[in-house]
């Protein structure tokens, strides 16, 4: 049985759709423990192809964060496809995958990184279509979330829309198994 992923701009509301609409499915998110986490690391790294390692360390350079920030953001981005390797066609919900990772890379193409990351996609993924803009930026506000120490909330959530765009685009063009589902 195929993992399904759950996909969009922070704070649309994934969770909220996982608890409300797959509550009956096995969910994956967040960290367990260290161990956990440095077991998907590894069988991460082991997954990607050097050229594959080289372009996300690439990309995560581009990003406009803190030297430590950009070491987390691909150590997330690492971690997705191990993730994806350990849990392989086992049914569970994954929030965040390796479909989510273009909005981990703002500053980088879309396609680019679809292009990397489409090959070991085989969850069927959900897009979660978001609330208007000030529902989000009320939602971020109340949650917080760790970029917001590197840009202003208007410029992350217009640079996440466009990424949203870019990210619907490609799964339209590379994924058959795809459906946008409407967040309340």
């Amino acid at each position: 049985m195929k993992n399904i992923e759950l996909v969009g701009i922070p704070c649309c509301g994934k969770s909220y759709i996982c608890a409300n609409k797959f509550s009956n499915i096995r969910y994956l998110s967040g960290r367990k423990n260290i161990i956990y986490e440095l077991l998907l690391f590894i069988c991460g790294i082991l997954t990607l192809k050097i050229e594959d390692i080289k372009f996300f360390i690439s990309c995560v350079r581009r990003e406009n964060v803190s030297f430590l920030f950009k070491v987390n953001i691909f150590r997330n981005i690492v971690r997705k496809f191990g993730l994806n390797k350990i849990y392989r066609n086992r049914g569970y919900i994954i929030d965040e995958g390796v479909s989510q990772i273009p909005f981990n890379l703002l500053n980088s193409n879309v396609d680019e990184v679809f292009k990397v990351v489409f090959p070991y996609l085989e969850s069927k993924v959900y897009f979660i279509n978001s609330a208007n803009d000030s529902e989000i930026k009320k939602r971020l506000i109340n949650r917080g979330h760790t970029r917001l120490f590197f840009i202003n909330i208007d410029d992350f959530i217009s640079i996440n829309r466009s990424v949203e765009n870019n990210v619907i685009n490609n799964l339209n063009k590379y994924l058959v198994d795809f459906e946008v589902v409407e967040n309340a």
